[in-house]
C-alpha cells in the first residue's frame, strides 16, 4: 500500500525526514522543543510543537501511513552529558519513555500502518515486548553500521 502520510515523531531538526524518501508524502516532524523545530529543515515536512504524551489529543486516531522514531533511550542517570542542549535533551528520557512514543505512534498508524523504531541493540527485547503490548505484529529486525531498527506493522 503506497504511503501518503508520514509523522516523524522526536523530529528534532528534521534529520531522519529528510534521510528518506518522501517525495509525494505529506510529512509531519513532532517535537517537544521549540528550539529544535526552530532549525527544522521545512523542505523535509511541516514541524508541530507537540510533546509525546499530547500526540493522542492533538492528532486524529489512523491518520499516518508510516511513523518513524527514534525515542530517546538513555535515562537521566546512565546518559552521557553533552554539552550541546538540544543533543542533551534529545539523548534522555526516563524509562517508559520508549513505551510513550510506541503507543502514540500507535495512535498515529492505519490498520496496515508501519512503525520504524531505532534504539540500542541491547533494548531491543523490551522494545518488541512494548510493540506487540501496543498491538503491533510482524516485528522485524534491521541493523546497519551499529544502529537498530524494528519495523513492525499496526494490527
Amino acid at each position: 500500500m503506497p504511503c501518503s502520510t508520514c509523522i516523524d515523531l522526536g523530529t528534532g531538526t528534521g534529520g531522519i525526514l529528510s534521510s528518506i524518501e518522501t517525495e509525494g508524502v505529506f510529512c509531519i516532524g513532532v517535537d517537544h522543543c521549540m528550539e529544535a523545530l526552530q532549525a527544522f529543515d521545512t523542505t523535509s515536512g511541516s514541524p508541530v510543537l507537540c510533546a509525546v504524551s499530547a500526540v493522542s489529543r492533538t492528532f486524529r486516531r489512523g491518520c499516518a501511513d508510516l511513523v518513524v522514531t527514534n525515542p530517546p533511550y538513555y535515562s537521566h542517570e546512565v546518559s552521557r552529558i553533552s554539552p550541546y542542549p538540544l543533543r542533551a535533551s534529545a539523548r534522555t528520557g526516563d524509562c517508559l519513555t520508549v513505551y510513550r512514543f510506541i503507543f502514540a505512534g500507535a495512535h498515529l498508524l492505519r490498520k496496515g500502518g508501519t512503525l520504524l523504531l531505532s534504539g540500542k541493540l541491547s533494548e531491543k527485547d523490551a522494545m518488541v515486548q512494548g510493540l506487540r503490548a501496543a498491538g503491533f505484529h510482524n516485528v522485524s529486525l534491521y541493523r546497519r553500521e551499529g544502529v537498530m531498527v524494528l519495523g513492525a506493522e499496526r494490527m
